[in-house]
Parts: structure tokens; sequence; C-alpha cells
């Protein structure tokens, strides 16, 4: 058994979760807020966070809780995006407080019923390497391309940028891409709708088809840490991105350009944009993300290695605290669903929701 206390805040303690992330030694971002986590809230989950305590170290870790349907049993996983747990212990490691906690977690889940979780850590913090004891099992998904702004103007950001990078960015200036940035939900509102029509036309999951109520959320709700930047051509939106950030952090959170941008270099200017933009609020680093597989030759992963060389492993953690029942649910989704979904999903931790 642990020694520390623990307390689940939920929808009602918004206050008190929020203030978790003010604490000294507390290195958080977006990810991590009530209001981001929020946007996730819907008839069929909650939102909950754990914080354990013990002496001045705490360990906080927000999550979605959802019933597993046909079961008496619950999942977790961290909101989209980077995510994890925060810790105060994150430079010294404290071992023992960290095992602590993860007991204690693991005994919240046990008695709550939740049997399995997926975990996708934060890959600037590191917060892969605070799991040890009864935590996840780390994996490494795939790597995400990070450019650390600190110490260098924007030209000189520009010249490190490989040559076919700022080729196209010279030919959306050359093509007369312009480009204007807001905080309002009208941005919000151009992007959405070019955003739907790209996902539309990948034939992406439906995990990634954001609707009406989640834009909202963002405009009402993150106020302050986010900014929506959309590419014009005269007067015609041909691309957009909506940039998260919070002190040291900013991700390139999502991204959409249709036909013509796409031919003009505006997927490649606005990421410059973004490059401009962080040296302006000094903000020092942007996470640009990865490719839709963890091969290095991805295309998408290649064209943003595009604008920096360095990278960091995206990791996610498996956490399975009752094995008998995740390997029997796992087993009746694998005789029920198609080849095409066990090929798609079939490697994922949650892969039964599919």
């Amino acid at each position: 058994m642990s020694s520390g206390n623990y307390r689940i805040l939920s929808t009602n303690d918004a206050s008190a979760w929020n203030e978790v992330l003010c604490m000294d030694g507390i290195k958080g971002d977006v990810f991590f807020t009530f209001e981001y986590c929020n946007l996730y809230k819907t008839t069929e989950n909650s939102i909950e966070a754990f914080y354990y305590s013990l002496g001045g170290d705490i360990f906080f870790l927000p999550y979605i809780k959802a019933a597993i349907p046909g079961t008496d049993f619950f999942d977790i996983e961290t909101p989209y995006g980077y995510g994890g747990v925060l810790s105060n212990t994150s430079d010294k490691l404290d071992e023992k407080f960290l095992e602590g906690a993860w007991s204690c977690f693991k005994e919240h889940c046990e008695k709550s019923e939740i049997m399995a979780g997926l975990i996708r850590f934060h890959p600037l913090i590191g917060n892969h390497e605070l799991s040890m004891g009864n935590g996840p099992q780390v994996i490494r998904a795939n790597p995400v391309v990070i450019l650390d702004t600190e110490d260098k103007e924007v030209g000189e950001l520009f010249r490190d940028y490989k040559s076919n990078t700022r080729n196209k960015i010279r030919l959306a200036e050359k093509n007369r891409v312009r480009i204007e940035s807001g905080d309002t939900s009208e941005h919000l509102f151009i992007f959405k709708k070019i955003y739907q029509t790209t996902m539309e036309r990948l034939k992406a999951e439906s995990f990634y088809l954001f609707d009406a109520p989640y834009f909202d959320g963002i405009a009402e709700g993150l106020g302050g840490s986010f900014l929506v930047c959309i590419s014009y051509i005269d007067d015609e939106p041909v691309g957009g991105s909506v940039l998260l950030f919070k002190g040291d952090y900013c991700t390139y959170f999502l991204s959409a350009t249709t036909d013509k941008g796409r031919k003009t270099g505006a997927a490649n200017l606005l990421r410059h944009e973004a490059t401009k933009i962080c040296k302006h609020k000094n903000i020092r680093f942007i996470n640009f993300g990865g490719g839709r597989s963890p091969d290095k030759n991805d295309s998408l992963f290649k064209f943003k290695a595009g604008f920096s060389k360095q990278t960091e492993d995206f990791c996610i953690g498996k956490y399975v605290t009752d094995a008998s029942a995740y390997s029997d649910i796992c087993s009746k989704w694998e005789k029920q669903a198609s080849p095409e979904t066990i090929k798609a999903h079939g490697r994922k931790v949650l892969k039964y929701r599919y």
C-alpha cells in the first residue's frame, strides 16, 4: 500500500485542477489543462485527473474514463495530443515516490474497475521516464520533429531549413500567398471548413473528424493558448493551422490545405509563420509532430523534417491492471473484427474500441 494521499479531480474541480499546473517544479503544457481535457468530454465518458501527494512531491495524471461496451469494465486514455504524468520529481527522479504513486494509481484503478489504459506522453517533457514499478509499459511510437528557436533569429532558422523547404516557402511568396492569424471564432470557423474538407479527402478515421462543438470549445476555453493561421491567395483561403502553446512549448496541432494550397507552397509558409510567431512570443520549442508511421521515410515525416534536424521520441504507455480481462476482451474482438480492421488497428492498445 502507498503511504501518500490521493484525490480524483473531476469536471467540478476545474480550479483545483489548474492550480496543480502552477505549483513549483511543475513543467506543464496546454494539454494538461482542464479546459483542453474538457474538449473530449462526451455523454459517454468522464474527464478525471489522479492527484497524488507525499510530502512536497506530487504526481498528476489527467485522463478520459469510459465504460467498455458489453462488460463491467472501464478503460482510460489521455486526450489526443501530448500529455501523461506531471510531477515535480522530474529532475531528481525519486523512484520511491514514483513507485508509490503508480501503486496507488493501480489500487484506484482496480477499485474502479479500470481494466486498461493508453497514455500519450509528452516528447519535450520526457515524462515517459516517470514510468516505473506498477506504471505502464513504455512503447516508442514514432519520432516527432522539434525546432529549438533559442539563440537564433528567424533568418538563421530559415537558413537551417532544408533547401527544398526554403524553395517551397519562396514559391508560396511568389504565388502571393499571405497569412493572417487570430484567435477568434471566425478564424476557427474558416479553418474548420478547410480541415474538414481535407480529412474527407484523406478518408481520415472518425477520431480526427472534430465537430463544431470541439472548435467552439477551443475558442471558449483556450483563449490565450491558441492561435489560428489562415493562408490566402487573394481572398481565397487555401490552408490553415491551429497552434497550441503554453510556457516554452508550441505544438503545431492541426493543419490543412486545399488542392490550390498544396500546389503553391502554402503548407510550408504556414509552418514558417509558426516559427516567426514563436520567436515573437519567446516560445523556445515548436513540436511539428511526426509522420503517419514510425518509418523515417514516411512522406509526412520527411516533409516536417525539412524544418529541423532535431527529433524526439513520441512514446505511449500501455497500462493494464487486469491482464486476464484485457486478454479476454482483445481475443473476443479479434474473433469478431474483419481482417481489414485487424490490420488497421490490431496493434493498438485499445484496439477493441474499433
